[in-house]
């Protein structure tokens, strides 16, 4: 594991060189080259305003919540249509570690993108299942899922996903309430 106060040979500080700069006011694609969406890089330039011993332990520290949300969110949902709820959970577990075990602890683009995706489809399948709450979940589902292509591009289908959703339960007459 990929602890705290160990190094990875890889692009390691790519993005957190990119996040340091927008933290000191640059613009990605106008005062720097940056090939990807722009939302990492604002995301990761909150750490920055933690002193500067912290940023990197911080920065993994988040990496480990996003990856255990990516894999738990949905788990949690479908959990309540489960038969057998522990063989879902110690299944999303085990996936969890494979995943935090191929992957260094480090912030990354799809990283990002697929937490909040992860959430964003959480949110619509609550919001489909929830009549008190619906509106609420619905709020939720749409920024995250028109937040994650600002993270990694292949995920620009999921606002267009939620779109054709919502078109299809207008013209079968529900309504969002």
């Amino acid at each position: 594991v990929f602890g705290f106060n160990s190094y990875h040979p890889t692009d390691h500080g790519f993005t957190l060189g990119a996040a340091w700069r927008v933290f000191q006011g640059e613009v990605p694609f106008r005062d720097f080259v940056w090939l990807r969406p722009p939302g990492t890089p604002y995301l990761h330039a909150l750490s920055m305003w933690l002193p500067e011993t912290w940023t990197l332990p911080a920065t993994r520290l988040f990496y480990y919540l996003q990856m255990t949300g990516s894999a738990l969110l949905p788990a949690v949902w479908a959990i309540r249509f489960s038969t057998r709820p522990w063989a879902l959970t110690l299944s999303s577990l085990i996936f969890l570690s494979i995943a935090l075990h191929s992957f260094p602890a480090m912030a990354w683009y799809t990283v990002d993108g697929i937490f909040v995706a992860s959430a964003g489809l959480a949110a619509l399948a609550a919001s489909i299942t929830s009549r008190r709450r619906r509106v609420g979940w619905r709020i939720v589902a749409s920024l995250a899922l028109f937040a994650a292509p600002l993270f990694k591009q292949p995920f620009a289908v999921l606002p267009v996903g939620l779109l054709l959703w919502t078109a299809i339960e207008a013209w079968r007459g529900e309504r969002v309430q």
